[in-house]
């Protein structure tokens, strides 16, 4: 288990390193302080989800080196979603989830006034 933690945790830096590329290119569309609250917001999941996965692993339920890695390859694949979209200049699905929330809230609060 060791032997996978010492691998894992710097293959976790060039990860978030990959996923921080297009939050930082798609952030400079909106406000200026987004990207560091989307990059914030990103780490502490991969920290939390780590977390679980490491403790899974060290109960029993997950192998060891499943618990250790599945952060990694869920980031990965995000990552390389997030850059691919980013890449063909096209908007990410969560934003668009996020925004349509945004305004069916903002219709709701104009309907009541």
């Amino acid at each position: 288990m060791v032997f996978h933690e010492r691998l894992s945790i710097p293959f976790a830096c060039l990860v978030l390193g990959l996923l921080g590329m297009p939050l930082g290119i798609q952030s400079r569309v909106r406000r200026a302080s987004s990207g560091l609250t989307l990059s914030v917001l990103a780490f502490l999941s991969y920290y939390l989800l780590y977390s679980m996965a490491k403790g899974l692993g060290e109960v029993g339920t997950l192998s060891p080196m499943i618990g250790l890695w599945l952060p990694n390859v869920i980031y990965l694949t995000l990552s390389i979603y997030l850059v691919i979209k980013t890449a063909n200049e096209r908007s990410w699905i969560f934003i668009d989830l996020a925004n349509e929330l945004k305004y069916r809230l903002w219709d709701k609060r104009r309907a009541k006034a």
